[in-house]
């Protein structure tokens, strides 16, 4: 038996060895099955997602894929689909030439963000992104899908009772206009206007044969893609006669009666009197004859060349009317109207507006009813104005003697009021919504609610006051009303360009600018001169919005040293 064994144990050595040997004879062909190439591909990013968007660009933010040399984005029209029919564009990028923008110790999780433009705003779109390497071993792709917003190319219009002269973003990639009028409450029929070479050349278009006081839609299309939209109303009241008002050498008119003769001619009861930019006109008493609406206007939208209607004594009405409307126009008392107009309830304005005007040196009131009874107004509407010195003779801005029996709403909107009396408004009886948005106080009301009383604020103590200053806000509110008091004066930038700025509300107008300065833009910049203790070598410094028109006023203001 142990013979037996033996021999087993000898049998099972032998056949243990050579299966050693066998295996190590066939070690050099262990490996040798065939691949499947369509798995032959690099590893895919751990992350590929949009970053930000807006209407005509995209940031991608996508980690490093291994040994790839090449990085391919395909964009399509669509969500995720990826159809032919909708194939955009294709985008190739070198490895080499990306920038790092998140290191990281693990290859793989090394990240880029790549910025992409000249795409069509209010758009769907996808794109698919995979990774080369020198042999064109690829990885699998990896999607995502976004939409971009809106896009609003357009800048600005300057208008005219019959044109209008809109202004875009420098591009290209811009083919053609619509226009369409409202009718009621609803824009008519699009009337398509291309654009000429010069068009695009200039970023500007004039649009000539409109109607006075009318709304309009314009679009702006690069082919079938809209890139902006804007509405935009024409100077003066639609449906209105027009009656052309020429200046005198000495300024002095007599507009009551040139107004009266003209209703009686026309035989018309809604008229928009037109005013020449920067003329004086010099009336005593602006009486107003028998109409329906009546409209005071410049020929021009122009808020630093406004025609000034200097009015000694008051605006009175012949009779009741439905509105009395003022735009673009400068509004003087000249520091001898007590009110610039004075009604009772046997002649009063159910509306009454202004709009983009400049109202000046009123004693004691800019609308006043001395008697409210019987007296049903729907509005008094101030919008976008600069209002200086009034009511300083007592009496709010606005004010009624006895109780109106109804006001539907007051607004005051987007304006600068300075040098207001000890109250806004003094008003008695049915008054409805009162809305005050948007404006700027200064040195204004006393101790009423909404006045900024941090006091004036002498140039030359400017510096000393804000950088000691421990609140922040109060200081940034020292700095805005400080710039409110120098609007209107003449500067230069660094490299010599005249420039004036005006405030309304919370933002900054620079005459060589389309796009407004806002308060935050100043206070960031504020926030830079403090941490610089006011050592600023150059605009950029400031690193905020319009910091080249910023600079020259704040060295004018004594903020920065100037070099």
């Amino acid at each position: 038996m142990k013979r037996l064994v033996n021999r087993l144990s000898g049998a099972c050595l032998y056949v243990l060895l050579a299966l050693i040997v066998g295996m190590s004879s066939c070690e050099d062909d262990a490996n040798d099955w065939t691949v499947n190439k369509n798995y032959d591909a690099l590893f895919r990013p751990l992350t590929f997602d949009k970053s930000a968007t807006d209407a005509t660009s995209v940031t991608l933010r996508y980690s490093q894929i291994v040994n790839a040399k090449v990085y391919i984005f395909e964009f399509y029209t669509d969500s995720l689909e990826f159809n032919a029919e909708n194939y955009v564009r294709t985008d190739t990028i070198l490895k080499d030439t990306l920038t790092v923008f998140s290191e990281s110790n693990t290859p793989m999780r090394v990240e880029y963000r790549t910025l992409f433009q000249e795409f069509n705003g209010s758009t769907q779109y996808s794109v698919r992104m995979k990774g080369e390497d020198a042999q064109g071993k690829a990885s699998t792709y990896v999607s995502v899908a976004f939409k971009t917003p809106d896009e609003q190319l357009f800048t600005g219009v300057e208008v005219t009772a019959n044109s209008a002269t809109l202004t875009w973003e420098e591009t290209n990639r811009v083919t053609h206009l619509t226009l369409a009028q409202m009718v009621d409450t609803k824009y008519g029929e699009e009337k398509q206007i291309d654009l000429t070479s010069e068009d695009i050349a200039a970023c500007s278009k004039t649009l000539s044969e409109l109607e006075n006081g009318a709304t309009y839609r314009v679009r702006i299309y690069n082919n079938d893609a809209l890139r902006g939209s804007y509405v935009f109303k024409t100077l003066g009241l639609g449906g209105s006669e027009i009656l052309f008002v020429e200046a005198t050498e000495t300024g002095v008119i007599d507009l009551s009666t040139l107004l009266s003769n003209f209703v009686k001619e026309k035989e018309c009861s809604n008229v928009t009197v037109q005013l020449t930019p920067g003329a004086v006109y010099k009336v005593s008493e602006l009486k107003i004859p028998g109409l329906d609406n009546i409209l005071f206007t410049s020929t021009e939208a122009n808020e630093n060349n406004r025609p000034q209607l200097i009015v000694t004594n008051k605006i009175s009405l012949a009779s009741p009317i439905q509105s009395l409307s003022f735009e673009f126009v400068c509004l003087n008392g000249n520091g001898e109207a007590s009110y610039m107009t004075d009604w009772k309830n046997s002649s009063y304005a159910q509306s009454i507006s202004f709009t983009g005007c400049a109202i000046q040196n009123i004693k004691r009131t800019l609308v006043r009813i001395s008697d409210g009874s019987g007296v049903f107004m729907t509005d008094i509407t101030i919008d976008n104005c600069v209002i200086s010195e009034v009511g300083t003779d007592g009496y709010g801005m606005i004010n009624f003697g006895k109780n109106i029996d109804q006001l539907e709403k007051v607004s005051i909107t987007n304006s600068t009021l300075i040098n207001i009396g000890d109250q806004l408004m003094d008003v008695k009886g049915g008054i409805g919504d009162v809305i005050l948005e948007n404006c700027t106080f200064y040195n204004s009301m006393g101790n009423e609610p909404c006045a900024d009383n941090y006091g004036p604020v002498n140039v030359m103590e400017l510096r000393e006051r804000i950088f000691q200053e421990t609140e922040r806000e109060k200081a940034q509110d020292y700095l805005w009303n400080e710039l409110v008091l120098l609007q209107s004066q003449t500067f230069r930038t660094v490299k010599g360009l005249e420039y004036t700025y005006q405030i309304r509300g919370n933002e900054m107008f620079v005459s060589r600018k389309t796009k407004s300065i806002t308060k935050a833009s100043v206070d960031l910049a504020l926030e830079k001169i403090i941490e610089l203790s006011g050592e600023v070598a150059g605009p950029k410094k400031l690193k905020c919005f319009g910091a080249s028109y910023l600079y020259p006023i704040f060295i004018e203001m004594g903020l920065i040293k100037s070099s």
